[in-house]
Parts: C-alpha cells; sequence; structure tokens
C-alpha cells in the first residue's frame, strides 16, 4: 500500500468502512497470536444514541516500540481490559494482559478494573497502570475508589509481572494513590512514581524496575498539582495550583534546590486569559512554552520559544505561523528535540524545521485530501516510521502505521467502534460575507441522509469567546445531526486561533460586531434554500449561551426557541463577580478588555444583557447550570429564569448538581443532551425523543 502511488488509496476506498470503523487489522478477536481479519463490522440498526456517541474507545494508548517492529495498545472488551502488542509488518496480534472481573456488586455499581496507562520501558518491557476499585474507610464507612496498580510488565508477555506500589507492611487499610511520573528513557533501570501521601502531601520516588525498591526524590505540600521531569530525572518543573483555580508553573535547573516562578497559566479551554502556555520538556535543560503577543511590536500570532531551565530566561522564537496560533508541538520522542509546530486552519496542520518531513506531512494531507487531521502519536527511536491517529468530523479517530522512508501508509484500526462513518452526520466548511463586506466562515453539518429544504437548524456559536470550531468530530454538532437538524458553528470576530487582531475585535463586542457575524451567517445558510427558515433554534454554552440567550432576546423572528447552557445573562453582575478574583488579577483584567468595565462601560452593559430585556421576550427558552460552576455564576441562569417567569414568558430551568462549566462525565452529557433533544423536539415539532440514561460510573467524553 504505498502511499506516493496511490495504490493504497485505492484500496482504501474500495475498503469502504475500513477506515470509519474499528473494521481493520485489530477489529475481529481471536486467540493471541492469530492473525486478525479486516472485515468491518455491520452498522447498526437506527440513528446513533447518546449511549454510542458517549461510548469509550475500542482502541487507545497505542505507541510504537522503540525500534518500530511492533506496537501496544489498550483494546477494550466489555468489562475488561485488554494489553495487545501487534508485531510489524505483518499485523500479528497477541495479548499480553489482561483485567479481571469484578465482583457483581462493584460491576453493578459502575465499577471496573481499567488500564489507565501503558508505555514502553525498552523492546522488551512494559510500564502500565492499572486502576482497580478497592473500599477506602472514611468515617467508619467503606467507599469503593479506584486505586492504580503500576506494573512492569515483559512485552511477550510470558513472565509473571512486577508490582512497583508501595507495600503496606503495617496492616493498616490505605489507599495508594499514584501515578507513572516519568519513564525516564535515559535510564533502562528506573522509573518515578508520584504518590499522594495525604491531602496536604506529595512525594516523588524513583523506583528499581528489577525490585520495586525505591529512593525518595521530592517532597510537595498540598497545593502542588504536578511535576515535570526531564529524561535523566531531573525534577525541574511543579505546578501550585492558586485560589482562583489558575495554575503557577515553577522551574529549576538539574542540581538546583530553588524553585523559581515563570509564569502563571491555566486550563486548555481558559487559555485566553494567559499570556504564557506549557508546551512540553524538550532537550535537558529546555523547556518549550506558547507566548501570546500583547502588542504590535511582538506580531501577531501565538508563537513557539524556549526556556533555559538553569538561568531562567524566556528564549527567542523557535517556531512560529504569520497566519495561525500555535496549538501543540511535535518533538522527537528520541531526545525531545522539537521537529515543528502545529495549528489548526480547518484541520490540524504541522509545519516541520526538517524539509524531509514537511514534505511526509505533505504528502499525508494530500491522500487524506485535507479533510483529515493528522497527528503523529508515536514515532521509533530512528524516526523511521510513525504512529499516526487519524481524525475528521464523520472519523472520530483512525491509527495508521506510516513508513517515512518508503512513504507506505497502512491503517490499524478504528478508535471508536459505535461509531460508522455512515451513521454520522457530514460536515463542510461554510463561507459567508458579513454585513461590513468582511469575508468570514464556519462549519455546517447536516444529517447523515443529507439536507433538504424541509430540515430544520440549529446554529451553536462557541463558547470562549476566544475559541473555535473545527473541521472535525464534535460530540454537539453530531448529535444534533444525527436527529435530523443541520447544524451551524460560526467563526466570528473574536474567535481565537487566527491571531491577536482578530481576537481583540471581539474585545467589547458582546451582543455587537460578534453578534451580527452570527445572524450574518445564519441568514446566509437560510437564503442557500437547503433548511426550513420557520424551524430555526440557537443553542450555546458558557460565551455561546449568552449569544443564545441575546439572539433569543433581539431576533424572535428568527429563532423559534434558543438553549443556553452555562451562559450569562447579566454582563455587568458577571464582571464585578470577576473583580472578587483580585482587581490586579490576570483573569478580571482580561475580562474587563474581553466584556467592559462596569463604570466606564456601565450602559452598554446594561443595553446588551438579556436579563434586562426580559419583558418583551418572544422566544420560548430553556436555561441548564451546572451548580458548581466557576467559570460562569449559576446565579446568571437562576436570576434569567426568575425574570423570565415574573414576566410571564416561556421557560424551563434545569440545574444539575455537582456539574461544573458545562458536562464533563456521561451522566451530565447525557442529561444536557437529552433535555436539549426534548426541548428542541417540542418547540421545533420533529418528533419524539430517544434520549438514554446512561448507568455506570464517569469516563471522559471524546
Amino acid at each position: 500500500m504505498d502511499l506516493v502511488s496511490g495504490s493504497f488509496k485505492g484500496a482504501f476506498l474500495a475498503m469502504g468502512g475500513l477506515l470509519l470503523t474499528a473494521g481493520s487489522a485489530l477489529a475481529a478477536s481471536g486467540p493471541p497470536g492469530a492473525s486478525a481479519a479486516t472485515a468491518s463490522p455491520a452498522a447498526p440498526a437506527g440513528p446513533v444514541s447518546i449511549a454510542d456517541l458517549l461510548s469509550p474507545a475500542t482502541l487507545s494508548m497505542a505507541s510504537l516500540s522503540p525500534s518500530g517492529r511492533s506496537i501496544i495498545a489498550v483494546r477494550r472488551a466489555g468489562d475488561l481490559d485488554q494489553v495487545i502488542r501487534v508485531d510489524l509488518p505483518d499485523f500479528i496480534v497477541t495479548a499480553v494482559f489482561q483485567t479481571r472481573a469484578l465482583t457483581k456488586k462493584l460491576s453493578d455499581a459502575g465499577f471496573r478494573q481499567s488500564v489507565s496507562y501503558l508505555a514502553w520501558k525498552s523492546d522488551n518491557a512494559l510500564v502500565l497502570s492499572v486502576n482497580s476499585p478497592v473500599n477506602f474507610v472514611a468515617y467508619g464507612q467503606a467507599i469503593p475508589i479506584e486505586e492504580p496498580i503500576h506494573l512492569i510488565l515483559a512485552a511477550d508477555g510470558k513472565s509473571p509481572p512486577l508490582y512497583l506500589n508501595e507495600v503496606d507492611r503495617g496492616g493498616a487499610a490505605r489507599v495508594d494513590l499514584s501515578w507513572i511520573q516519568s519513564i525516564l528513557k535515559d535510564d533502562p533501570g528506573h522509573v518515578i512514581i508520584g504518590v499522594r501521601k495525604s491531602v496536604f502531601e506529595v512525594k516523588l520516588f524513583r523506583v528499581d524496575v528489577s525490585n520495586g525498591s525505591r529512593v525518595l526524590l521530592e517532597t510537595g505540600g498540598e497545593n502542588v498539582v504536578g511535576y515535570g521531569a526531564d529524561r535523566r530525572g531531573n525534577i525541574v518543573t511543579r505546578e501550585l495550583e492558586n485560589s482562583d483555580g489558575s495554575l503557577t508553573l515553577q522551574s529549576r535547573g538539574a542540581g538546583q534546590t530553588a524553585w523559581v516562578k515563570m509564569f502563571d497559566f491555566r486550563k486548555r479551554e481558559e487559555r485566553e486569559l494567559e499570556r504564557y502556555g506549557l508546551l512540553g520538556l524538550g532537550e535537558p535543560g529546555v523547556l518549550y512554552v506558547s507566548v501570546k503577543p500583547e502588542t504590535p511590536a511582538d506580531g501577531d500570532t501565538e508563537t513557539v520559544h524556549t526556556y533555559d531551565l538553569r538561568t531562567h530566561q524566556l528564549g527567542p522564537v523557535v517556531w512560529s505561523n504569520p497566519t495561525f496560533d500555535v496549538d501543540s508541538i511535535v518533538q522527537f520522542e528520541e531526545t525531545g528535540e522539537l521537529l515543528g509546530g502545529c495549528y489548526w486552519v480547518d484541520t490540524l496542520q504541522c509545519d516541520f524545521k526538517d524539509a524531509r518531513l514537511t514534505s511526509n506531512f505533505k504528502a499525508l494531507n494530500k491522500f487524506f485530501e485535507g479533510k483529515r487531521s493528522i497527528e503523529i502519536v508515536s514515532q521509533a527511536r530512528d524516526n523511521s516510521q510513525w504512529l499516526l491517529l487519524v481524525s475528521g468530523p464523520e472519523e472520530p479517530g483512525t491509527y495508521f502505521v506510516y513508513d517515512v522512508t518508503a512513504h507506505r501508509l497502512t491503517p490499524l484500526s478504528g478508535v471508536w467502534s459505535k461509531l460508522p462513518s455512515e451513521k454520522l452526520g457530514k460536515m463542510r466548511r461554510f463561507e459567508f460575507t458579513a454585513r461590513d463586506g468582511r469575508n468570514l466562515f464556519g462549519y455546517v453539518t447536516e444529517p447523515p441522509d443529507g439536507a433538504t429544504s424541509a430540515a430544520p437548524l440549529v446554529v451553536m456559536p462557541h463558547g470562549g469567546p476566544e475559541a473555535r470550531d473545527y473541521y472535525a468530530f464534535d460530540l454537539w454538532s453530531q448529535f444534533l445531526a444525527t436527529r435530523g437538524y443541520v447544524v451551524l458553528q460560526p467563526i466570528f470576530r473574536g474567535s481565537g486561533g487566527f491571531g491577536r487582531k482578530f481576537a481583540e475585535m471581539g474585545y467589547g463586542q458582546w451582543g455587537g460586531v460578534m453578534h451580527d457575524d452570527v445572524m450574518d451567517a445564519t441568514r446566509a445558510l437560510v437564503a442557500e434554500g437547503h433548511v426550513d427558515r420557520g424551524r430555526v433554534a440557537i443553542v450555546g454554552g458558557s460565551y455561546g449561551g449568552y449569544e443564545a440567550l441575546y439572539s433569543a432576546a433581539r431576533e424572535p423572528e428568527t429563532f423559534r426557541c434558543a438553549v443556553s447552557i452555562d451562559g450569562l445573562s447579566d454582563l455587568e453582575s458577571d464582571v464585578k463577580w470577576e473583580r472578587s478574583f483580585g482587581k490586579e488579577s490576570t483573569r478580571y483584567t482580561y475580562w474587563l478588555k474581553s466584556l467592559g468595565d462596569p463604570v466606564v462601560d456601565r450602559d452598554r452593559l446594561n443595553a446588551r444583557s438579556p436579563i434586562l430585556m426580559a419583558s418583551d421576550w418572544k422566544t420560548p427558552t430553556l436555561l441548564i447550570h451546572g451548580d458548581e460552576d466557576g467559570i460562569v455564576q449559576v446565579e446568571q441562569s437562576r436570576r434569567m429564569q426568575r425574570a423570565l417567569q415574573e414576566a410571564g414568558k416561556s421557560v424551563k430551568y434545569i440545574e444539575i448538581k455537582g456539574m461544573g462549566h458545562g458536562p464533563s462525565t456521561d451522566e451530565e452529557n447525557t442529561k444536557v443532551l437529552g433535555e436539549i433533544e426534548s426541548f428542541l423536539a417540542s418547540c421545533m415539532g420533529t418528533g419524539s425523543t430517544t434520549a438514554q440514561v446512561m448507568p455506570g460510573p464517569s469516563k471522559p467524553g471524546h
């Protein structure tokens, strides 16, 4: 299957569903060591369910061995996880480890043993962690929680595993809350394990993989939430959690003892609040960070810099793109060297420093016709082979093996077996012109059977607002498309990823140009004639939730109904609340720029606050909010509900106990999506609902 000659492309097309399902080299199960079949499983009847959309990966944690001769991965088989080894080039599959079934009582409670970490220690040895429920006794009550068990396992699976957890020889009941900190690529005899000894103390140990003995390396306090170790085992970074939810990154050079503050940063979904971001540890003594420009002199896009861990100095730009902000970097696994930077256009693109790697990546993009994001998840020691994860709107993910020298691409397996492409909506890029003449774009996802002029439309503006949507698999748009809706996701001014100038076009424009762009996109799509202009709804979360409320108030002739999840309703009160995190805090200063000053801009903030428009409200509205939201106060939705109720308007409010800023668990996603489905079916006249209640424990979504 040669990429350059195109013979693989023909074979790929002939195989039909192979790329888009789990039906490939690993789809069929059989005795260990047997070659698996390549036939695709039959697609399930009917539309994909919420349970299918939230289903766990069938194959995960895949990586190439240092020599590039084998691949390891975790294959989920019902309630069990298998660690499998795939020997190349013949794709011979061998099961080398399997978790065990639990008691019926634990299984009924939603627990299972699961592999949570898997890596090559060498060509002959694996490091893995298995989460297993144990009874944690608190206040006289036994509470089942998941405890990780760390193992060294022979890659052929023929030798008993060595347990690396600390043994409690005192006989007292204790739960070992620990993790693999580093497999120490330059130290074949050791790994580093982190242990949360108590709420107030965390420790790092260097552990001998031959006998499990350990040496204490580092001790931290209760606010320490993470460490970083270089290839030689030096602890060179640590993360501290602050009271406002931000993180402080500290560093020190090898051999140094004092920690020096580098910068504050936040989780990925809140990156717009901070100037610096952590990208990865590089060669010894080097850290790679992203830096957002603050002034025109800094350029326009977010770039990659080195940071010297010994001198604590920010280095020069080592990668940049003139149009797009950096999203992630590609490093050589063997040395940590920076190979290139990646950014989102429609799909994820990567620019490499090496001309040969650049040529390879361009060939891959050409092969997939620019419609797939290609992530290098693992590399051989000599960089001769890559393991790729390829994904797109109707393709949640497929692993491929790519021979860098021979330009040969071979499919390994799909990641989500319950999401066949023919059952998913089809996405396209949608370009439109704003009322002031600016050319903008977004994405339209149509039902699996294609859109007609009778199809209802859901407009779904993203959150942030300095976030963006992508030409990629999207849980919510797929959920709506598989229920028969056309989904529009506009990229409006103020969105992130396109540089400082484009993001700053949204400052002070809540209810202004950002709203105008959403409306211009909606009208342009309706004008195409492929949707029912009488059945248009707007659904959004966070900033998108605000936009849904504002549009409901201002555009009742366009939107039949609106759904706001964790959305803002009172802009002035929100800015005042942000000030509670500190008048000089990065968080407050950012929202002053994005929203406005509660004193200077008070009239504008009030004029664009949906809560003050309740008396003239005409649009049936659904409000959903988590009572533990730390980004947008739950009071924003509670007060909006009261205002609409007191004005005698049609409103339904769902408050989800324990949910933070947006749904993050299967249960929360199922609840939110089910409520949205029922509400839209009622107000849009789209028929019965198919919401399902998800049993079992919380698991990460896609």
